[in-house]
């Protein structure tokens, strides 16, 4: 048998080669899509919680910032609770009281589990007492992570190249109140304006950095099922869940054969014309 098929690819090498690329290429975007699904739960999975840990980047110049350094930070919490709804009103409230706000909340049912992700900003010298307030309306905290990166010499940049444009603009509104023609005032103004441009283009993104570096970004993901959760424990098992995860599977699988059936399809008047090709090559070599 495998003589045979040794055989057969050695007489149609084209079709064999154009066979083996098509596969590669469904089994490449396959992969890709699992590895795609699979990414949320195999990253950090375990019941231990990561430390707390603050990276800062190392910054290529000496700032000269001699105020308070810039740092923007993100957290990252994965809890179980009992009652989403709950826990979710118990954050808004414990926001707002530390002078935070909301920016995002959502809350959807998954087969048959309640999964609620929220996103809050809290100044960052209260983020500490938070991050525990958030532990304890908990019954685990399955996954946790700060992080965080220093901004202060891009700030620092950002206000030196405002003060040089203000300096700029000055001089120019000064030069334009002693101009004498009106082609002079035309010219000078349009430069004011598009100096006016750049500033205010600044000034926009060193108040978004004076507030992120002011307060702390915290994404928080809740469930009442623990497998919900984006960061799940390794050594558990469940035969519902097993069920789920080979239903899943097997549509994966189905897809995935449907996807090739039409590739073949496709790709099947191709392949006759290559063999019309070799066949017609072959009757005219043995003609000769």
């Amino acid at each position: 048998m495998f003589k045979k098929i040794f055989n057969w690819i050695k007489e149609n090498k084209v079709i064999t080669v154009v066979f083996v690329v098509l596969v590669f290429l469904l089994l490449k975007k396959f992969n890709n899509y699992s590895a795609y699904k699979r990414v949320s739960r195999v990253d950090n999975a375990g019941y231990n919680v990561e430390e707390s840990t603050l990276v800062t980047e190392t910054p290529s110049l000496v700032s000269q910032y001699k105020g308070e350094r810039k740092l923007v930070t993100n957290s990252n919490f994965s809890l179980l609770v009992k009652k989403v709804g709950d826990a979710v009103d118990n954050v808004v409230k414990e926001t707002e009281s530390t002078g935070g706000f909301v920016v995002s909340t959502a809350i959807s049912k998954d087969e048959g589990v309640d999964i609620a992700s929220i996103e809050v900003r809290i100044p960052r010298d209260k983020l500490e007492g938070f991050s525990e307030y958030l532990k304890s309306i908990s019954v685990r905290t399955v996954y946790e992570n700060i992080t965080g990166y220093d901004i202060t010499d891009e700030y620092t940049d950002y206000t030196t190249r405002l003060e040089s444009l203000e300096s700029s603009k000055a001089i120019l509104e000064d030069i334009m109140s002693k101009a004498v023609t009106a082609d002079e005032v035309l010219n000078i103004q349009s430069r004011i304006f598009e100096i006016q441009d750049q500033i205010d283009a600044l000034k926009g993104q060193i108040s978004y950095m004076e507030q992120a570096s002011t307060t702390s970004k915290v994404s928080i993901i809740m469930s009442t099922d623990e497998l919900s959760l984006p960061y799940t424990p390794a050594k558990i098992w469940r035969p519902d869940v097993v069920f789920k995860q080979a239903i899943r599977s097997l549509f994966s699988l189905l897809i995935a054969i449907g996807t090739f059936g039409i590739w073949v399809v496709v790709f099947s008047p191709t392949l006759l014309f290559i063999m019309i090709i070799k066949k017609t090559f072959f009757k005219r070599k043995d003609k000769k």
